[in-house]
């Protein structure tokens, strides 16, 4: 039987760690969540133990909604395409697919949302 730790989806638990989180309750601008999102998962690429991504997650999007703007889409895309790709080469590490599957799917509703505005 599967290691239920692993089959955890590390999305799910950045937003619940996001509730806990002393982030005021504010809109999280799409961009800004898959950023967050791809920067914990480049803090995290040597284990890639997904129970310390939503620490790392609002770490960094405490970063991002206190900078002056957020980076451009090209940017975020590039950025979220480079640490796909990397979680492609690294096979089967333990997490490597959830990732790989969790960052394809926050970067597809990115794109829906980038369309429609």
């Amino acid at each position: 039987m599967a290691n239920p730790a692993a089959m955890r989806n590390p999305v799910i638990d950045c937003i619940l760690a996001l509730g806990e989180s002393d982030i005021p309750d504010q809109k999280i601008p799409p961009g800004a969540f898959l950023l967050a999102f791809t920067k914990a998962f480049k803090r995290n690429r040597a284990s890639m133990e997904t129970q310390e991504i939503p620490q790392l997650f609002v770490e960094e999007i405490k970063e991002i909604l206190a900078a002056p703007s957020i980076p451009d889409t090209h940017d975020i895309m590039l950025e979220t395409r480079e640490a796909i790709a990397s979680l492609e080469k690294a096979g089967d590490r333990p997490g490597a697919q959830v990732l790989s599957v969790s960052l394809t799917m926050l970067q597809a509703k990115f794109a829906r949302e980038v369309q429609r505005n």
